[in-house]
């Protein structure tokens, strides 16, 4: 086992300590979720973090005996600190029993680590706010971290060797922050789009199924080996009773499901509450049967998708890799170059353009690969891995620069997003001031119909009417207009009215159908049961959603700057390869992933592959696209010729060109030999009418002419490589053009206008247009990646980089252009030059940024310190006058008459 590395303390600038602990993890899942276990050998680790705790009256007989055991066994403490007196005493020396005897309230005693506690946890890279987080403390022998396997998720920790840092805090404040904000409990979700992070995996869900298989037995001593496996943290005093046995003879034994059941039930006493529709059976009336009736749904192997569609075989993808073709491999964006004189391999031909030979798989990986199509896949993969490793330096800069630039941005109470200067971002952070942690649905504060389908199965009303379709419009829109709805926004308010008019068109179909009447004398009274909402059930339902609206208002002074650049930065380290290939045949590499993400934050002028989309009118006709595809692309005169050969007669010579009227059908070109030798008369090739003659409908024959400075067979030679490259029809020489699946045409130009240049589109559109399209795009290289990120942490972005009036790139430039504060500029990049100039021309520093405060070691204003706290204190009265020297009578001379 790897031995544990730990630093006794390390200082500051203020020379205060911070005691932390650096050792190697170890899995134990018994461990309570909200537990940290840290299992310590000889209590070396232990010993080393302290903290500082004052002697009071609840605990001034453990700190005695903390004292008395000193500073070599565990537990116990180091320093002893009296009240009123800055001298600390070292307990490794003197008598310790007489120091534990007169400690008295107000002493402050620097003890070891002890169970209960509150710990900071952290894993390195620290990508998101997740990477640290606090725990509960439970000191163990060992050499290792031990802790609960739900909790590496946020970590991105595994059991291979990981080192993992533990911090002690050392005041009451910090201990508070901890709990509240940093625990586990408050960060079970990722605010990068609301996902769960801390949920069973692994160990708990492989266990799960091995427990409640079909044929799984245990005897009563190993069922009550599990089942005492319950008993832990709040739950460690509860009553379990152990079900009969399933099988009695010739041996007792319990079932797997059994004893998952008592996770549910631990015992007889616990209540349960139940909302059950049974059985029943239609005697008279008219109208279809709704009883249930006795059937067998039979599920077939092909619905069986719950595998396939999981994450565990990979993306789609790479199924279709496996089952289908592997597809175009794709080398630096492209098709595989020409490596072996005009050709990839010397087992094609020269200057062939056959898909074979440029890269393309065409077996799958279930059916092998031949050596050509390993060797193409070999290189791509090869790209890949070159670029994995290149990659994390490009996306660890590339978070450090969003970081700097919106770490102080902060919600106010006025619900804005401000800067600390006291600019203004956004005047309501996101849209909606929404929390994207508190996210249920797809950017929405949560799902109604799941709420509205809870609120049935807890207040069942079964003694209220139905409302029908009218009355539950009239109902919900008469709530809403109640004084406690007046703190939802109105947009939130419509979103409801959507949801309750789509379950009043679904009520008003279903009695529709069955014939059901408004006035509830249909017989029988069960058809009223369908698609039923009391008012009740209404009224609860509209207050569930006012209070989970209000609880997922973003709270004043959140640092929602520097969670959307953690929520940016962090998925870029996930995305495995510089480019997204897409792996259709009739498609295009196109630059995304991390490149793409640079290049919008960057604010780059010059992209490397802009995009224009053009819709057809006739969107139905896939070959009126590709006759608009041939209109507009370029296309040479070698590709659409056989061959372009030199002949040599006795006494002529001349180049002959034959055409491929397959090919030019299947382009839906509009090339013939006629419009060849206008191309090659108005190309830059001299070469005139007279000199090019036309036999039939796919020969051209090109006669060179002798001039002084070059004989014939060099001008020969010459406008043989000259004409492939000569271009038969008008087009843009830089466009290339695709059709996607549904006939949109993608043209990759250079010189044209296209939206994805940001500083064009501020210039020509305006800066609101600029700002749309940095969020579509960030949004549309996310979702092509996998990558799911709430549409409020790019807006921030957005909204930051334009708020200027101008776009303004994350870079050393468009920083220096957002900020003013020369100790932030000097903290991030080129310290000398920012402090000279800032030294030179006589600048100040308000000292009010994140940046600034931590090197001013002052608290920020942000967070718990946006505010301050105004103690209610009651009015003292007003001092008793003092008795004057002369108001006593013994000094007052009567005045002479």
């Amino acid at each position: 086992m790897k031995c544990f590395i730990f630093q006794k303390w390390k200082f500051n600038s203020s020379f205060q300590f911070f005691f932390f602990a650096n050792i190697v993890l170890y899995i134990r899942g018994l461990l309570f979720k909200l537990k940290h276990g840290i299992k310590l050998f000889c209590n070396e680790a232990a010993v080393c973090v302290f903290v500082s705790s004052q002697v009071n009256k609840a605990n001034i007989e453990l700190m005695r005996k903390l004292v008395c055991n000193g500073p070599d066994f565990h537990p116990g403490a180091n320093f002893i600190q009296q009240r009123h007196m800055q001298m600390k005493r070292f307990l490794k020396y003197g008598n310790r029993e007489k120091m534990a005897q007169e400690l008295k309230y107000g002493d402050v005693v620097e003890r070891h680590m002890i169970d209960g506690d509150i710990v900071l946890f952290n894993r390195q890279p620290s990508l998101h706010k997740l990477s640290i987080m606090a725990h509960i403390a439970c000191v163990k022998p060992h050499r290792t971290f031990r802790f609960n396997e739900c909790v590496c998720t946020p970590y991105n920790a595994d059991f291979d060797g990981d080192e993992m840092n533990l911090h002690l805090p050392q005041t009451e404040e910090a201990k508070a922050e901890a709990l509240v904000l940093m625990g586990t409990k408050a960060n079970l979700v990722t605010p990068r789009n609301g996902e769960p992070l801390i949920a069973a995996i692994q160990d708990f869900l492989t266990g799960a199924y091995l427990l409640t298989l079909k044929d799984t037995f245990f005897d009563r001593t190993k069922a009550c080996q599990i089942v005492a496996s319950i008993l832990v943290g709040k739950d460690e005093r509860i009553k379990i009773s152990l079900p009969p046995p399933a099988i009695l003879k010739p041996i007792r034994l319990w079932t797997g499901k059994q004893i998952f059941s008592l996770i549910l039930k631990p015992s007889r006493s616990c209540p349960v509450k139940a909302n059950l529709r049974t059985k029943g059976k239609q005697y008279c009336g008219k109208g279809e049967d709704l009883c249930h009736n006795d059937s067998c749904e039979k599920c077939r192997l092909r619905d069986n998708d719950c595998v396939i569609i999981s994450a565990s075989p990979g993306s789609f993808i790479n199924i279709s890799q496996m089952i289908a073709c592997v597809g175009q491999q794709a080398i630096s964006g492209s098709r595989v170059p020409d490596g072996f004189e005009n050709r990839s391999l010397p087992h094609f031909e020269k200057h062939s353009k056959l898909p074979a030979a440029k890269g393309f798989v065409a077996d799958s990986f279930y059916s092998g690969l031949t050596p050509t199509e390993f060797f193409f896949h070999t290189m791509a993969g090869r790209e890949g891995l070159v670029d994995t490793a290149v990659k994390t330096a490009e996306t660890g800069y590339m978070q450090r620069r969003l970081v700097k630039s919106l770490e102080d941005l902060c919600s106010q109470y006025d619900l804005t997003v401000r800067s600390s200067t006291g600019d203004i971002i956004q005047f309501i952070y996101g849209g909606d001031g929404l929390d994207p942690a508190a996210m249920e649905g797809k950017d929405e504060p949560l799902e109604f119909r799941r709420v509205l389908d809870n609120i049935r199965a807890v207040h069942s009303c079964p003694g209220e009417p139905a409302l029908s379709r009218n009355e539950l419009i009239l109902t919900s829109d008469s709530i809403m207009k109640r004084k406690d709805f007046l703190c939802c926004k109105d947009t939130f308010l419509e979103e409801i009215r959507k949801f309750i008019k789509t379950v009043s068109e679904k009520i008003k179909k279903t009695r529709d159908k069955y014939g059901i009447n408004d006035n509830g004398t249909t017989e029988p009274k069960v058809l009223y049961q369908l698609d039923r909402i009391t008012p009740t059930q209404l009224e609860k339902f509209l207050e569930t959603c006012r209070d989970k609206y209000m609880r997922a208002q973003m709270e004043p002074g959140s640092a929602v700057g520097a969670l959307c650049a953690q929520s940016i930065g962090e998925p870029g380290t996930q995305m495995t390869l510089k480019t997204f290939h897409f792996a259709g045949v009739a498609s295009m590499n196109i630059t995304l992933g991390v490149p793409r993400i640079k290049e919008i934050i960057n604010a780059s002028k010059n992209i490397s592959t802009p995009i224009i989309s053009a819709n057809l009118d006739t969107d139905d006709d896939p070959d009126f696209a590709r006759l608009v595809k041939g209109r507009i692309e370029k296309t040479l005169l070698g590709e659409i010729s056989e061959y372009i050969e030199e002949v040599f007669l006795p006494d002529d010579c001349f180049i002959l060109v034959k055409l491929s009227l397959e090919r030019i059908r299947l382009l839906r070109l509009e090339v013939n030999a006629e419009t060849v030798r206008y191309s090659i008369c108005t190309s830059k090739l001299r070469v005139k009418p007279g000199d090019i003659a036309v036999h039939g409908e796919a020969v051209v024959c090109v006669t060179p002419r002798e001039n002084s400075k070059s004989s014939m067979y060099y001008v020969l030679q010459s406008l043989k490589q000259l004409l492939p490259k000569v271009s038969p029809d008008t087009t843009d020489p830089t466009a290339i053009i695709t059709v996607s699946k549904n006939h949109v045409l993608l043209e990759k130009n250079f010189q044209l206008f296209v939206k994805m240049l940001i500083h064009v589109c501020s210039v020509t559109l305006g800066i609101e247009a600029a700002r749309s399209t940095i969020i579509n795009e960030i949004q549309y290289t996310m979702v092509n990646h996998g990558m799911s990120i709430d549409r409020r942490h790019v807006m921030l972005l957005a909204d930051l980089m334009s708020y200027k009036g101008e776009i303004l790139g994350i870079t050393r430039f468009g920083l220096a252009k957002m900020k003013e504060s020369v100790l932030m500029l000097a903290s991030f990049e080129k310290t000398a030059d920012h402090l000279f100039d800032a030294a030179y021309f006589g600048q100040k520093d308000s000292v009010c940024g994140v940046s600034e405060c931590i090197i001013m070691g002052i608290p920020m204003n942000i967070g718990t310190g946006l505010f301050k706290l105004l103690h209610s204190a009651t009015k003292e009265p007003n001092p008793p006058r003092r008795p004057l020297l002369f108001d006593s009578p013994d000094f007052h001379i009567p005045l002479a008459l």
